[in-house]
């Protein structure tokens, strides 16, 4: 069930990840300049990583001693990368605004499930701290990313967002190791990529929801916000029962 959870996070993350990117950005285009920008931020954020994560791989305090910070600091900064030159990738014109930005915002946010995922999976035997070294590998990737592009041609919410989530679910994970932290308790500490997986499901059929009827000009908010919390809700009953 541990792992099983864990290559769940992984799947479903992969999945909606590009599923969601085609979808919000198609399959190219755009201007010489708009793929050198993604280009750069990839290669500053990754060999920042790089330099760092060789620091990170000595032994003495306050560095782990089996280096898993340091690898998770590299995964965190590797996929931060990815993300940011994402961000930069042009979209695609016959996709409504609303729509793109919504797909968009999905699409980074089942990218840090990803991530997570993998990391919890590579690391599941002890992954407090390569989990550690994974929230601070995003934090700095999304810091270059902003700072590196330019930030008033590209969706640069995304790169934010997809750190703020992956932050908050890694923590999540670390505060379940940590309340049961007892070998045979140990089943619970994917507890948070399962909800995760649960919430962005439901939040993407929230918002295909939403979005019907909106030509006719009566959009069904009201619809999407009941059938997202009877999913959410009525699956995190089921997972009670169920443990």
């Amino acid at each position: 069930m541990e792992l099983g959870i864990g290559w769940l996070g992984v799947g479903v993350g992969l999945a909606g990840w590009l599923a969601l990117g085609f979808m919000a950005r198609g399959d190219g285009g755009g201007s010489e300049a708009e793929r050198s920008r993604g280009r750069l931020v990839f290669w500053v954020t990754a060999l920042t990583g790089i330099v760092f994560w060789a620091v990170g791989m000595q032994r003495q305090s306050p560095f782990s001693t089996g280096q898993t910070l340091a690898f998770g600091f590299l995964i965190g900064a590797v996929v931060g990368a990815v993300a940011g030159m994402v961000c930069f990738k042009p979209v695609i014109a016959d996709v409504p605004t609303d729509r793109r930005s919504r797909l968009g915002l999905q699409s980074a946010m089942f990218f840090s499930l990803f991530s997570v995922s993998l990391t919890y999976l590579i690391f599941h035997g002890n992954p407090m701290w390569a989990l550690i070294g994974y929230s601070i590998g995003t934090v700095m990737a999304a810091i270059l990313s902003h700072y590196t592009g330019d930030t008033d041609a590209s969706p640069a919410i995304h790169i934010e967002s997809w750190a703020v989530f992956g932050v908050g679910l890694s923590m999540g994970v670390l505060l379940a190791m940590a309340h049961f932290n007892q070998a045979h308790l140990r089943s619970w500490w994917p507890i948070p990529i399962l909800i995760a997986v649960t919430v962005l499901v439901s939040s993407y059929i929230g918002t295909e929801l939403s979005l019907v009827g909106r030509d006719s000009g009566r959009p069904r908010n009201s619809v999407a916000v009941l059938v997202t919390v009877l999913l959410t809700g009525g699956l995190s009953a089921v997972y009670s029962w169920g443990y």
